[in-house]
């Protein structure tokens, strides 16, 4: 396993929370449908040849109220057939279906033998709605902790988030290495208006970076899409700059997805990545493929694939 393949499983499993007031947000109004998906698998084509070169795949297991207590993954690092990586989900809620803590053990190489574990323990006000997460690593399994992330949730009186605080210590010294603080405000009929990031790579209480996103809706409040801008060194000037546009069917369920990057904020977009969403009657997402034009000259060159059954 190289350090990369590593580091991508690190970003993958580690910081998976971390985007998530983000990522929920940037949903808009496509939802799953009813159904339980049983299997999920990823294709990832990196030189868009047409043939896949990793390839992840899933199994979810759930109690008798439909509550995912289990997923089993698979990944083949060089779609060769080889399962190199596996990981064991598991999950345990409350009676009244609220996600208590959460489990990872990973196996790096597949052999048999767990390399790392994570566990999640969640709290939750008296509403039910999460307040606290504490992320704990413990990469080589054994018994001690080596990196943690906190997670803190404020929400307004009809449960909207307003803050979420991120406060990594790594190495699981006691001591907070990085804090993320992400703001949101919300639209009077309750759709996501602007929300802001703020990075403080040292944690020394002085902000590094800040992301602002803006958020575009119709006059039903679906969401059209969204502007990103990043000052990336905290002194008012825009360096960077990326936006997305949306389409939706008459069901309001995400169709396409463009997202431009002008990374240098010269006006003229050095990246696309577009997504095509597909759904089954029911309103269960099915799937989706996105292409990466990494020099915006209009040919995709990598792709990924990614598909449910229920």
């Amino acid at each position: 396993m190289s350090s990369a393949e590593i580091w991508r499983r690190l970003l993958f499993v580690g910081f998976g929370m971390a985007l998530a007031s983000i990522l929920v947000l940037a949903q808009g109004n496509s939802h799953f449908g009813r159904g339980l998906p049983t299997t999920e698998h990823w294709e990832f084509d990196y030189d868009y040849d047409g043939n896949p070169d990793e390839i992840w795949d899933a199994i979810y297991s759930y109690d008798t109220r439909g509550n995912p207590i289990r997923d089993y993954w698979e990944v083949d690092f060089g779609a060769d057939g080889t399962i190199d990586w596996s990981e064991i989900w598991t999950r345990t809620f409350d009676r009244d279906g609220s996600l208590l803590e959460r489990l990872a053990e990973i196996d790096t190489d597949h052999d048999g033998t767990r390399d790392w574990v994570q566990l999640t323990v969640y709290t939750r006000d008296v509403r039910g709605y999460l307040k606290t997460a504490l992320v704990q690593d413990d990469f080589d399994d054994d018994g001690t902790w080596d990196r943690l992330i906190a997670y803190t949730d404020t929400r307004d009186p009809r449960g909207r988030l307003l803050t979420r605080v991120r406060e990594i210590d790594n190495p699981a010294d006691g001591t907070i290495d990085r804090v993320d603080t992400w703001t949101h405000t919300w639209a009077p009929r309750g759709q996501p208006e602007l929300s802001v990031r703020r990075i403080d790579f040292d944690a020394d209480g002085i902000v590094d970076q800040v992301h602002t996103f803006t958020y575009d809706h119709d006059r039903r409040g679906t969401r059209l899409g969204f502007d990103e801008v990043v000052d990336t060194g905290n002194d008012g000037t825009i360096d960077q700059r990326s936006w997305r546009v949306e389409t939706r069917d008459s069901r309001r369920l995400l169709q396409t997805a463009e997202h431009r990057y002008d990374f240098d904020n010269d006006g003229t977009p050095d990246q696309f990545n577009h997504w095509t969403y597909s759904w089954d009657r029911h309103g269960n997402l099915l799937g989706w493929v996105e292409l990466r034009d990494f020099d915006a000259d209009g040919f995709a060159d990598s792709s990924q694939t990614v598909s449910w059954t229920y």
